[in-house]
């Protein structure tokens, strides 16, 4: 059982000690990626928005390594494109990380998108996830895993001030697309299908 757990239900406290669900000291920390030799693949978590104007909520895209030790950021993109220019975006963003496999939750602006590449590409590289409980309880979930350290961190990147601001108030921030696409990915490690995919890449 991990802290979170422990304190919601030993204390009947929604939040532990510090008012958020992730824990700065929880974090790993690393000054470069690892090496293609000791990643077993390169997957992409995208939680898309519908709008595109400045007030809404942004569409976010986490790319990860994931290696025997757990989870590398290795870059985080937002922004409040078009559905045209998201398409374009997810394209570009698999080439430029020659991803494995882009996760994509099947709400919002993501329905259409999981049915573009659908029709374009089959469902190859694609995953496409529905998620049953809402954000906080699923964060919940996943918080374990930085607990236990398998999430890690690059010691400097131009989005990384941004990443961890969200990541470390949250559910008090103002936007949650970060912590949604991390959610996202960490939650889809654990369907035996998604694990079934990755056996065989």
């Amino acid at each position: 059982m991990g802290e979170f757990d422990f304190v919601a239900q030993f204390n009947q406290s929604p939040l532990p000690p510090g008012g958020a669900i992730f824990r700065e000291e929880w974090i790993k920390r690393e000054e470069k990626p690892p090496k293609p030799s000791q990643t077993e693949a390169i997957i992409q978590s995208w939680d898309t928005a519908y709008e595109s104007d400045e007030d809404s909520a942004w569409s976010v895209c986490t790319t990860w390594a994931k290696c025997p030790d757990g989870f590398h950021l290795l870059d985080v993109w937002r922004g409040r494109p078009s559905f045209p220019d998201l398409r374009k975006q997810v394209y570009a963003l698999k080439k430029a990380w020659k991803a494995n496999l882009v996760i994509v939750e099947n709400k919002a602006s993501g329905i259409s998108l999981i049915q573009e590449i659908e029709k374009l590409d089959g469902q190859k590289w694609l995953v496409n996830i529905s998620p049953q409980k809402g954000k906080v309880e699923r964060a919940e979930q996943q918080a374990v895993k930085f607990e236990q350290g398998k999430v890690w961190l690059p010691t400097e990147a131009p989005w990384l001030a941004a990443y961890e601001a969200e990541l470390f108030s949250f559910p008090h921030c103002g936007f949650n697309d970060q912590v949604d696409s991390t959610v996202q990915l960490l939650a889809a490690s654990d369907y035996t299908g998604f694990k079934h995919r990755l056996k065989y890449l």
